[in-house]
């Protein structure tokens, strides 16, 4: 079974073991789909079965069943959280999720190889492609910066001139 990360909880909130959670994905809607996210701390993994939740402008407020107290809600601060990749909503022809970038070859307008998509950073703004070749490259996923994404083909190609200092 694949997990895929959908967020992070970045808070306790109140008293009596809610959590602020981070989501990434901005259709703010598809939160309503979770019933239960997973937690990995090292080899093993935990359900977190979804109580309640409550967005509060660009965060949401969630409660997990056994969660109870703010001490036991401190211990989730800082992880990700993960849903199975079924669970993720359908997409349309054409569109794919950032996790799904990890793996392609990187090439420049000339055709050249850089490398390998290593990761998806997350930030405030947009999300930073981590590619690893004969050195590190960090590349914005915004139009002006990536020219072609094929994920079926399995490459990115990356416009290499504004990378530059």
């Amino acid at each position: 079974m694949k997990y895929v990360s959908v967020g992070r909880i970045i808070s306790t909130h109140g008293l009596r073991g809610e959590v602020t959670f981070k989501y990434y994905n901005e259709d703010k809607r598809n939160m309503e789909r979770y019933h239960q996210f997973f937690l990995f701390e090292g080899e093993s993994v935990f359900p977190l079965k979804v109580e309640s939740v409550r967005q509060k402008k660009d965060v949401f407020l969630l409660k997990f069943q056994g969660v109870e107290t703010i001490e036991e809600a401190k211990r989730l601060v800082r992880k990700e959280l993960f849903v199975r990749e079924e669970d993720l909503p359908p997409l349309e022809d054409g569109e794919f999720y950032l996790y799904q970038l990890e793996g392609l070859s990187a090439y420049n307008e000339r055709g050249e190889l850089m490398g390998k998509v290593q990761g998806v950073l997350e930030s405030r703004g947009v999300p930073i492609l981590v590619i690893l070749g004969e050195k590190e490259t960090y590349v914005p996923f915004a139009e002006d910066f990536l020219l072609c994404v094929d994920v079926k083909e399995g490459f990115i190609r990356v416009r290499e001139g504004l990378l530059e200092e």
